[in-house]
């Protein structure tokens, strides 16, 4: 914006420089007179109008811009969503879970050997599960993107990815991790999962839920850069669902 004005005053300074310069000639040529002062009074007038009505431009103008760029920043901030994740246990099928019929579960290839390893397991048949949706303002995200990384010693395929064209507010979407399915592995266990979003304002974000750090990050990109806009560490804490909800 200071470019802007900047390169607006510079002309008018050099008309203001000529026209005075003009100005002292015409005093030098035809003396001091009643004419020659109506001639300067007229041109001086003239100036001050011209530059008046530039001031007046650049003002009304550097006023709409700035109202321009605040609503640009808000509507950017009410299109931003309050991402929440979880991990559980949960049966296979969430059949203990009060779904949304939109709801997914993310069939990676690991997820129907969970299956098998759910009805061996004799305690409580359940298996891991990351739930993640958001909340806020937006209706919906675009180009998501899931990356899931696990426990590389104890896992030879130790990164899955999944893309989802778009998320609906307040949907959930289960991400089956083999956490805590097979008691053999010891402490195997993801590592992190995150997701890649765009909002409807084509800002673009990634959300980190860090299993092994016990944290939870969210990053703001931008030409490929990211940089981190809030942080929250969170506390271990081990629970089921523990039964659908009955309708009345």
């Amino acid at each position: 914006m200071i470019k802007k004005i900047t390169s607006m005053l510079l002309p008018v300074s050099i008309g203001v420089f000529v026209i005075s310069l003009l100005a002292i000639i015409i005093q030098t040529l035809l003396g001091d007179s009643p004419q020659t002062a109506a001639i300067i009074g007229g041109v001086l007038g003239m100036l001050g109008g011209v530059i008046g009505a530039i001031g007046a431009y650049v003002a009304a103008k550097t006023q709409i811009d700035h109202q321009s760029q605040q609503m640009q920043e808000e509507n950017k901030k009410k299109a931003r969503p309050f991402m929440v994740c979880n991990d559980f246990r949960a049966s296979y099928n969430l059949e203990e879970v009060d779904l949304h019929r939109d709801s997914k579960i993310i069939d990676f290839d690991y997820y129907k050997e969970l299956k098998k390893i759910a009805i061996e397991n004799t305690v409580d048949k359940k298996i891991g599960y990351f739930q993640i949706k958001f909340v806020g303002a937006p209706d919906v995200i675009l180009e998501c993107d899931i990356k899931l990384y696990l426990d590389k010693k104890h896992y030879v395929d130790h990164f899955f990815e999944a893309y989802l064209d778009h998320m609906k507010n307040d949907v959930e979407i289960f991400i089956p991790i083999p956490y805590a399915t097979k008691p053999a592995l010891g402490d195997a266990k993801p590592v992190k999962m995150e997701l890649y979003y765009t909002t409807i304002e084509h800002e673009r974000f990634m959300y980190e839920y860090h299993f092994e750090e016990t944290c939870e990050k969210l990053y703001q990109i931008d030409n490929n850069q990211k940089k981190i806009v809030k942080e929250r560490i969170f506390i271990p804490t081990n629970w089921i669902l523990p039964g659908k909800k009955k309708n009345n």
